[in-house]
């Protein structure tokens, strides 16, 4: 019995070290125009710095201004979320206050959702516009990264 135990704890010992090498996590870094055959370029000629620095600003006031958006948004959402399950609190058949409490959770999510599309929408517009005053810059491709502001986590 205690071989069986032993051989059993020792086998499951294996196999966990086994698929946890494997398990390696990866991130997948979406390929636009702008990042297909780019590298960062150290040595950018002078003539190209102030054109891509002008269009680098003006990309990152505009993904500053969607983010503010989206928070504003979102803040919106919660105060609305607030006052709906207040109301709905204030109801004393329990069955009309389920309703109303599952109704401020939907208006909520679906006000988020909006929110985060919208943010995409400016974030991608702001990327294009900053990869078409790049290209009339007649600057290589910059290497920089479209995702790394699309997610607030990390």
């Amino acid at each position: 019995m205690k071989k069986i135990l032993l051989t059993s704890l020792v086998s499951v010992f294996v196999f966990s070290v086994a698929f946890s090498a494997m398990a390696v996590e990866t991130k997948v870094i979406p390929k636009t125009k702008d990042t297909i055959k780019a590298k960062i370029t150290t040595n950018l000629s002078d003539q190209y710095v102030p054109c891509i620095k002008t269009a680098v600003e003006k990309r990152e006031t505009a993904i500053i201004v969607a983010v503010d958006t989206y928070t504003s948004a979102i803040k919106k959402s919660f105060e609305t979320r607030k006052a709906a399950l207040l109301a709905a609190w204030s109801i004393v058949k329990q069955k009309e206050r389920n309703i109303a409490i599952k109704a401020a959770f939907a208006q909520h999510r679906i006000a988020k959702r909006s929110a985060m599309k919208l943010y995409k929408v400016q974030r991608l517009s702001a990327w294009n516009k900053f990869i078409k005053a790049r290209i009339t810059c007649k600057a290589p491709a910059t290497g920089e990264d479209m995702s790394v502001d699309m997610n607030f986590n990390d």
